[in-house]
């Protein structure tokens, strides 16, 4: 039977219609996949992947208060015997296979200057550094008024035994254990630490903070 003109006129709109319509996606699609491909990345990094699985790390923190404005923190015998804490505590903890970390807390020194105390101190070689806060500093929130390991003090050592698990899958690194070793106040008994070859007692388990999951 004979097609209509009218019908002919209905199927060319239909099939126009329909190739509008996927037209109109593939654009959209198309649009869609330039958009993600320039978006932006993070510019910031992440926990390093290179480790598989979970990493367990035994840590000794030693930390290191001083003060700029304390006449005792810029003393000669206070550089001397701070300058030797490194290679000492190293001795110490080479045959535990732990990680030696060092850090340098200056509580007078301007947040976004230098510790001219600590830079005197070249041989210890902090692998972090903590400045400015006074008394409110954060390292003697944590160590002295919330903890309570030692008393209001500079300079001094405080030592630290922590037990660090990193995992790759998610990134994430957590404080298992945390206990207080020794705490050092004062250059006569920084001194006499200095003469016992940096002794490190072993951290006491009544002392071992154990971290919440």
């Amino acid at each position: 039977m004979p097609i209509s003109a009218r019908s002919r006129v209905l199927r060319y709109a239909g099939y126009s219609a329909v190739l509008g319509a996927v037209f109109f996606v593939a654009r959209w699609v198309a649009l869609a996949a330039a958009s993600v491909s320039q978006r932006p990345q993070a510019s910031g990094v992440g926990p390093s992947a290179a480790t598989t699985g979970r990493d367990t790390v035994d840590q000794i923190v030693v930390i290191t208060l001083v003060g700029s404005n304390c006449g005792f923190s810029r003393s000669d015998l206070a550089r001397d015997v701070l300058n030797g804490v490194r290679a000492g505590v190293s001795r110490r903890v080479s045959a535990s296979a732990s990680q030696l970390v060092m850090v340098g807390v200056d509580i007078d020194a301007m947040p976004h200057g230098e510790s001219a105390v600590l830079q005197r101190m070249d041989s210890a070689k902090f692998d972090q550094v903590v400045l400015g806060g006074g008394w409110d500093n954060v390292m003697m929130q944590k160590l002295i008024w919330s903890s309570a390991y030692s008393v209001p003090l500079v300079p001094q050592v405080i030592v630290m035994r922590r037990q660090v698990l990193r995992t790759s899958e998610p990134h994430a690194i957590r404080t298992l254990q945390e206990s207080h070793v020794l705490s050092v106040k004062g250059l006569t008994e920084l001194k006499q630490w200095a003469a016992s070859g940096f002794a490190l007692p072993v951290a006491p388990e009544n002392a071992r903070i154990s971290v919440p999951n």
